[in-house]
């Protein structure tokens, strides 16, 4: 339904089926059976795609295309769309089977971030502030419950910033892990003012922010939390 034809996002590959999976700003959801024929010994590699594509329409929601890449755990995957819906397809069995979509944000960049709490799966993720037909002129950090839809949490990020750069969230959110596994880290750009950044560090149960950072230009990648051979944690931010 949208003739625009860009592949912003990585590839997922499920070797134990020899799949892939791809979102397209197309607005396709596209499965490829790769039919890979592997030789380590020679070596030689070959493959055979078969293609299937999932085309998609909500009902006023003009804005199909995915720029983020698909997140899956067991037999559920989840992506978001260029007009801040989120969806949950079931793949079990080889059918496609929608779960649930919503709810709306805004145009969404970064690929969700899954975690499994309380053996439940969680999704983490951001908008940027582009359409905004939908609420107040905000960017948008949200927390969902995988298996319905459901809004966990929200914090809105408010700014005057539209236009060729448009304020809010174009980098995935980092988890913490150990001693700091109860927080995430994400990054506004275009906030607190127009040639800013702030990256928060946010409690995962509820939103509250724990501390933050203003950085005195704009940003638009992901956070990097990893830790020193001798444990310390650090971030990494570019801006």
């Amino acid at each position: 339904y949208r003739r625009w034809g860009a592949f912003d996002s990585s590839a997922l590959i499920n070797r134990t089926d020899d799949s892939m999976l791809l979102g397209g700003e197309n607005g396709l959801l596209y499965r490829v059976r790769l039919n890979t024929d592997f030789d380590p010994e020679v070596p030689s590699l070959s493959i055979r795609p078969e293609v299937s594509r999932l085309r998609m329409k909500l009902a006023g929601q003009p804005k199909q295309g995915i720029e983020n890449s698909v997140v899956a755990h067991k037999n559920l995957i989840w992506f978001a769309d260029n007009g801040g819906a989120v969806y949950c397809v079931d793949l079990r069995d080889g059918e496609v089977k929608w779960v649930w979509h919503g709810p709306h944000a805004d145009d969404t960049n970064p690929t969700l971030v899954l975690a499994v709490e309380e053996e439940q799966p969680v999704l983490y993720y951001g908008a940027e502030l582009d359409l905004q037909r939908i609420r107040s002129k905000k960017a948008w950090l949200r927390k969902l419950d995988g298996l319905s839809g459901e809004l966990v949490w929200e914090r809105g990020f408010a700014s005057g910033m539209e236009g060729p750069l448009n304020s809010g969230v174009y980098g995935a959110v980092a988890l913490g892990e150990g001693d700091l596994e109860h927080l995430l880290f994400a990054t506004v750009s275009g906030f607190p003012h127009e040639n800013a950044f702030r990256l928060l560090a946010l409690e995962r149960s509820s939103g509250a922010t724990h501390w933050f950072f203003d950085g005195d230009t704009y940003s638009w990648s992901s956070p990097l939390f990893f830790r020193s051979e001798e444990g310390d944690p650090w971030l990494i931010q570019g801006d």
